[in-house]
């Protein structure tokens, strides 16, 4: 039980640890050089290995793995949505499109992740509909605290994807504004003809779809609002709030992780002789 005192704090990172030996060893690991010897060893003990603690190396541990490898692709986020906000402030498409590829560059990992734990901790070999003994509970307990974790990590995935999304689809709607005015001209002939520019709310790259309702009240003019109001700011507060979400999350599922693994784990050592 001393793997579970040297994390003050519980973490998904400390439980990966401890899912790595959570299953008993095979003889021969337990007993260094027993396949060289030449002559048959005694049995000593007959180890069998719970489901429960099969279940935490096999599926556990690498829906684990994949949170916390979303965990770093999400906090990547925060700073790439302050960076856009800065480029489209500076009015630097480059800038800009820079940081939109990127945060695009994190969508897929995530998702591709998000629905590799969702089939690891969804199989019903593992985890039955309902508990049918004592390690199905222990089991049905852990994948409830993960999911509920999964699903704050989701959050920002749909926080992310969703800004991306629009963006890009704002860009596609305005590419090429202008020069569609001027060839809806109706006199294309006359070369004195200023072309018509681009509606430059229409232009907005945040002001994607349709038109803005003339009628709805601007969050900007509310009291309190109007100093620093920025929708990408507010996406970027939203994206830490999932995030101080799915840790809390994370850390209750850690505890229940840790302290099953560390009892797998003492299960697993194998057993002193007894002395002649």
């Amino acid at each position: 039980m001393n793997s579970v005192k040297k994390y003050a704090v519980p973490s998904l990172a400390a439980a990966i640890v401890l899912t790595l030996g959570a299953t008993a060893p095979s003889l021969s690991q337990a007993t260094p050089g027993a396949a060289a010897s030449s002559s048959p060893l005694p049995v000593i003990a007959r180890t069998v290995s719970r489901r429960v603690c099969s279940a935490l190396r096999t599926h556990i541990g690498p829906a684990i793995g994949m949170m916390t490898q979303n965990d770093e692709n999400i906090a990547k986020g925060v700073p790439l949505f302050a960076q856009y906000n800065t480029a489209n402030g500076d009015k630097s498409d480059a800038a800009r499109n820079i940081a939109l590829l990127r945060m695009e560059n994190l969508v897929s990992p995530l998702a591709n992740n998000s629905i590799a734990i969702q089939q690891a901790l969804n199989d019903p070999e593992l985890f039955p509909a309902a508990a049918r003994n004592p390690d199905d509970q222990t089991l049905l307990a852990i994948r409830d605290k993960l999911l509920q974790a999964w699903a704050s990590q989701n959050l920002s995935l749909d926080i992310i994807n969703g800004f991306v999304a629009t963006q890009q689809m704002g860009d596609l709607q305005h590419a090429d504004e202008g020069m569609l005015a001027q060839m809806s001209a109706p006199d294309m002939t006359n070369k004195g003809t200023t072309p018509p520019t681009a509606n430059p709310l229409l232009s907005d790259p945040l002001q994607a779809g349709l038109p803005a309702d003339p009628y709805v009240i601007n969050p900007a003019t509310i009291p309190g609002l109007t100093l620093g109001y920025n929708p990408v700011t507010r996406l970027a507060e939203g994206l830490k709030w999932t995030q101080a979400q799915t840790a809390e999350r994370e850390q209750t599922a850690a505890k229940v992780v840790i302290q099953v693994a560390a009892l797998c784990s003492a299960h697993a050592t194998p057993a002193p002789s007894p002395s002649p």
